[in-house]
């Protein structure tokens, strides 16, 4: 877990940019891991699921990294008892992360320091809550998730494989995306009218719908501004500059680490997420 001030405000940056969502400095959950069934209480390690397993509390950064794990409960135990009895709400309750936050889903309760999702949203500010804990909660463990499976397939199958395995769910994705969402609710030919009414008074309600349509109507794009904007060629910079970063040290620190340390890229993959 990040503790001094520096980390601490560096990491809770790393969430902000993804959702806006202020002072969050990791996201929890549990996890099962499949274990042989033992020869002693062999029925509180089984699942909801039904198999034998450990489950294992895990708390990812803004990146996906592992930063924290509590992997000594059954499988059978819940996850909000492994976080009152773990280590890391303890040092939560005395404040040593002063006023910053975790984020759980519904399975864990509501404290000053763990936000959890509004069961029944009412009002606007709470679906927009919602919105933003689920985005945070997702892109966090995508990672985190993705990392040692890349290491399994590249392990199994060589780079190829890795590639296709990342490319092909966005590539639906982003078909998906052109072929079904519309910019405004009237233009979309698969919802009702009743549907198309509902959204266009909910987002009127915050004043942006009239603007919007407005604008896109009648102003086109700006490319000589654009073209010509200083700050928007350094965003441009600096993130081809922290992309090809990124595809450096994806594509050749493993090649280092297996040829030059001894490390198979599977281990390294797993290692790396859980930020060893």
């Amino acid at each position: 877990m990040p503790s001094t001030p520096q980390q601490l405000q560096t990491s809770a940056q790393a969430f902000s940019r993804v959702s806006n969502f202020p002072r969050v400095i990791g996201a929890i959950d549990g996890t099962h891991v499949a274990i042989k069934a033992p020869s002693i209480d062999e029925a509180i390690y089984i699942n909801r699921k039904r198999f034998h397993s450990l489950n294992v509390q895990v708390v990812c950064d803004g990146n996906g990294l592992i930063i924290n794990y509590s992997a000594r409960f059954p499988g059978s135990t819940h996850d909000a008892y492994i976080w009152r009895n773990c280590n890391l709400r303890h040092h939560f309750s005395r404040g040593t992360f002063g006023d910053y936050l975790l984020l759980g889903d519904s399975g864990y309760p509501l404290e000053p320091f763990l936000m959890t999702p509004v069961t029944n949203p009412t009002n606007e500010a709470e679906e927009l809550y919602n919105r933003a804990h689920t985005v945070v909660a997702a892109s966090t463990f995508s990672v985190s998730i993705t990392l040692p499976l890349c290491g399994v397939f590249i392990e199994r199958y060589g780079w190829e494989a890795t590639f296709y395995l990342t490319s092909l769910p966005s590539l639906v994705w982003c078909l998906a995306w052109f072929t079904l969402v519309c910019d405004f609710p009237d233009q979309h030919p698969r919802i009702s009218e009743s549907e198309s009414m509902y959204i266009v008074t909910k987002v009127k309600e915050r004043g942006t719908y009239m603007a919007q349509r407005k604008g896109r109507d009648q102003k086109s794009v700006p490319w000589r501004s654009l073209i010509t904007s200083v700050p928007l060629w350094a965003t441009i910079i600096h993130s081809l500059g922290n992309n090809w970063c990124i595809a450096f040290f994806f594509t050749q620190l493993p090649t280092y680490m297996r040829n030059v340390l001894g490390f198979s890229i599977k281990s390294v993959s797993s290692d790396g997420s859980t930020g060893d």
